[in-house]
């Protein structure tokens, strides 16, 4: 099954500032687009190291998306932030390498990953609706359940 990988922050969710122990809010349609992918993919949640991955599983708990990803960690482990290099190599600690999709919004990280041969699907929180349809094109086409 297909892997994909979703950069929380701003994608999907959204904590102000960088007051991490703050609720972040979800965005509208959030659990719909999750919902959907999570009949088809494996899902795999990733923040910045700027929070534990104990406080981003809290955070998707509050917002009931927790049960929807497999995993969920923050790019500690690897680097500040999120960036290709950290994508490959969580692609490769879940066994994905080559197989995975990921779903940003950050249009610099959209834009490298494309260089590096990742497909992205780069969102922005009003646009939750499309990834479903965007990610299942990339993967070949949408799927029957």
């Amino acid at each position: 099954m297909q892997l994909v990988i979703i950069d929380l922050v701003p994608a999907l969710l959204s904590w102000e500032g960088r007051d991490s122990s703050g609720s972040p809010e979800a965005a509208a349609g959030a659990l719909d687009a999750i919902g959907d992918l999570f009949t088809h993919f494996r899902l795999t949640a990733i923040a910045d190291g700027d929070w534990t991955g104990a406080q981003v599983r809290e955070a998707l708990e509050r917002l009931d998306l927790a049960p929807y990803f497999e995993s969920v960690g923050t790019s500690a482990g690897f680097g500040p932030m999120v960036t290709p290099r950290v994508i490959r190599r969580i692609a490769a600690a879940l066994r994905s390498t080559g197989n995975a999709i990921v779903v940003t919004g950050r249009p610099g990280l959209a834009a490298d990953l494309g260089q590096i041969g990742i497909p992205a699907v780069l969102v922005d929180r009003h646009s939750l609706a499309e990834v479903p349809d965007r990610v299942y094109r990339l993967a070949g086409g949408r799927l029957s359940p």
